[in-house]
């Protein structure tokens, strides 16, 4: 017998030359090099995408800061007034450094200054303002801001967008005391009155059982009061405020009793008053904001039965307790009703002045019709009355606005660098 023999296959453990290894290192260079390279791409996009983001957010939060203000508050706040607690920019974290306004062409200084020793604010000729913002954190970045707001300019007409507005003096919401009365105010409070003669009347009554159509408005008689009180503390603090008083009679109305006599009754209604304290200068007199005018506006109470909240009286109290002379806007509003006119000519309210009051006021103006006349208007008291109350002034309605964004330390270096964003809107004048 043969010995069968075992065949033996030798296996090839020679490996990879260093020319595979060549090749194997080049191929994976040339694949993963576009991959390194557009992840650092991406990478290097996302931040940029991101820091563009947090600057054109930065630039948002003050543009919408700005049109929650008037331009004249905001130049307030930007020649550092801290009479001014409010801020244009609210952002996160620290908020802003220090904001300024750049003088333009002319001034050398800032302009707020002090006139007959009230600080006033003297706006530049041509309209236009500059102001700058350092250090606005956004998201753990620093960042300056120049702001730039000028008059909107009609490209068609090459004019300001202006327009001629009926105004008293120049309003400023720090240093005046402003209340303008709700248009339905009178007749919320009449509703309660006539709910309240009827309950009275079902009451007394021992036969019927009325409704509000039932009522005889003939017979009930509203007054109504308004008064102006304009006080001052210790430390020349002063504090405005207004009252709204109302009260009625109820004048031989009739019922019956359980057998059928007629009888009447006289009732006066326990008063209503609604009071609004429209201005308190605890926090910015150490700065110099003293109370300079009041102005009060509100909607006539009309005697007329057709006005729907007829008024027997309407009187309107003055009281000066400061020791000095105080102006008085007192401006009578527009109803939108058709029988205006009519209640414009038995329209007699009485105006009762205690100190030294300067009245500016449009009571004899027929509201209606400027060429009609109005009841008869009864002031008294220390008072000097003005009716040149109201005059048409050209007054500027938009402004442009464009915010720069700068990298830190821009604002000290007069904005020379390069800026980040440049984002352009408009605010308001008022």
């Amino acid at each position: 017998m043969k010995k069968k023999k075992r065949s033996i296959q030798k296996l090839n453990n020679r490996g990879m030359s260093l020319v595979e290894i060549m090749v194997a290192i080049v191929i994976m260079a040339l694949v993963t090099a576009p991959l390194l390279q557009t992840f650092v791409s991406a990478t290097r996009f996302n931040a940029n995408a991101k820091e563009k983001q947090r600057i054109t957010t930065a630039a948002q939060s003050v543009m919408e800061g700005l049109k929650a203000f008037s331009v004249e508050e905001i130049c307030w706040q930007f020649n550092n007034d801290a009479a001014h607690p409010f801020k244009v920019y609210a952002g996160v974290g620290s908020g802003v450094g220090s904001v300024w306004e750049i003088p333009g062409a002319g001034l050398t200084e800032t302009s707020i200054q002090t006139i007959g020793g009230v600080r006033t604010y003297v706006a530049p000729a041509d309209g236009k303002y500059t102001f700058a913002m350092q250090d606005i954190s956004f998201e753990g970045k620093l960042y300056d801001a120049k702001i730039e707001v000028s008059p909107t300019v009609s490209a068609a007409a090459s004019v300001l967008n202006s327009a001629s507005l009926i105004a008293g003096e120049d309003m400023n919401g720090y240093l005046d005391a402003v209340y303008k009365q709700t248009a339905s105010k009178d007749s919320e409070v009449y509703s309660l009155v006539l709910q309240n003669v009827l309950d009275k009347l079902n009451d007394k009554d021992g036969m019927y059982e009325y409704e509000l159509a039932h009522l005889d408005t003939t017979k009930i008689f509203l007054d109504k009061d308004t008064t102006i009180n304009i006080n001052t503390s210790a430390g020349e603090i002063s504090i405005v405020t207004v009252a709204l008083s109302y009260s009625y009679s109820a004048v031989n109305y009739p019922y019956y009793d359980a057998a059928g006599n007629e009888l009447t009754f006289t009732e006066n209604f326990a008063e209503l008053t609604y009071s609004f304290e429209v201005y308190n200068n605890t926090d910015t007199v150490s700065n110099g904001a003293l109370l300079e005018n009041i102005y009060c506006y509100y909607y006539p109470a009309y005697s007329s039965s057709l006005a729907g909240v007829p008024v027997r009286q309407e009187t309107i109290y003055i009281n000066n307790y400061t020791g000095g002379t105080k102006k008085v806007y007192l401006i009578k509003q527009k109803k939108e009703m058709t029988n205006l006119n009519t209640c414009e000519n038995s329209y007699t309210p009485q105006v009762i002045c205690s100190g030294d009051v300067e009245l500016y006021h449009n009571l004899t103006t027929n509201l209606a019709d400027p060429s009609g006349t109005c009841g008869t208007v009864t002031i008294s008291g220390s008072v000097t009355p003005h009716t040149e109350l109201l005059e048409e002034n050209a007054e500027i309605l938009l402004y442009d606005v464009k915010i720069t964004i700068y990298g830190q330390g821009a604002a000290a270096g007069g904005f020379a660098a390069e800026p980040l964003l440049v984002l352009d809107g408009s605010v308001n004048s008022r």
